[in-house]
């Protein structure tokens, strides 16, 4: 419980403090932020991705759904690897305004999917399909 309030103060102090130097000096982050909103859609395509794979796996789900994800993935990685004399700052905030909107719409996707799989009950195994084996005595 004292790990849990210390990192929590942390946090928080470090929030404040971070907020404090990007609104006072703002200038030295202006040229971070296209990397930092290419790492967020990046790590979010690589998040859904995970879940989709890892959480579901006893479920398969349809291929389309795992096209967002990949969106984001590409979306992130357009964003730090483009010419920024080609792709100006009004295109990286609307490219990832558009990726945190797709990544909250796959999310509901995600636990809609969820809900409609915990509604349905699994199959149990046929008790008829069992074969009782003998134990075999060695001689």
């Amino acid at each position: 419980m004292k790990i849990q309030r210390f990192s929590g103060l942390i946090s928080s102090v470090g929030s404040v403090i971070f907020g404090i130097t990007m609104i006072g000096w703002s200038d030295l982050y202006v040229p971070f932020l296209p990397m930092i909103f290419a790492i967020i859609l990046i790590l979010g395509g690589c998040f859904h991705l995970c879940a989709m794979g890892l959480a579901f796996r006893p479920h398969r789900l349809p291929a389309w759904l795992y096209v967002i994800p990949v969106a984001l993935l590409g979306m992130g990685f357009a964003i730090m690897y483009a010419d920024k004399e080609v792709l100006t700052a009004q295109y990286i905030v609307l490219m990832s305004g558009i990726g945190l909107i797709i990544f909250a719409l796959n999310a509901w996707i995600e636990l809609w999917f969820i809900y409609k799989f915990n509604r349905v009950p699994v199959k149990a195994t046929p008790v008829d399909d069992v074969i009782e084996v003998e134990a075999v005595e060695e001689k």
